[in-house]
């Protein structure tokens, strides 16, 4: 009985585990979104405020599309770990209830 209580308490502390890591990275992920939505107005007002003097802000534009590139490249690097977390957690509940369902308790 020792060993499948060691089993299970382990499986339910990687099931917490995983969970946090989620919960952390859904939270990564909205501030990521916020920023990029900021950086993309911002990026329209720019466009708009220096269309008539086009040839001498062109700086400015590209400063705020690479803002608005790496700010869509941190919300993609995000997701796809956020993706990896979720099918670890899947596997990790998967585990625990199976541990559950061979156990008396």
């Amino acid at each position: 009985m020792g060993i499948t209580s060691s089993a299970l308490s382990k499986a339910q502390a990687a099931v917490s585990k995983t969970q946090a890591e989620v919960d952390d990275l859904e939270a990564d992920l909205a501030s990521a979104n916020t920023k990029l939505k900021l950086l993309q107005t911002a990026d329209k007002t720019v466009d708009t405020l220096t269309s008539p003097v086009a040839e001498h802000a062109g700086f400015a534009r590209q400063r705020t599309e690479a803002a608005v590139s790496q700010a869509q490249a941190d919300v993609d690097e995000i997701s796809a770990k956020l993706e990896v977390a979720k099918t670890k957690h899947s596997m990790a509940l998967s585990a625990l209830n199976a541990l559950k369902s061979v156990t008396d308790d």
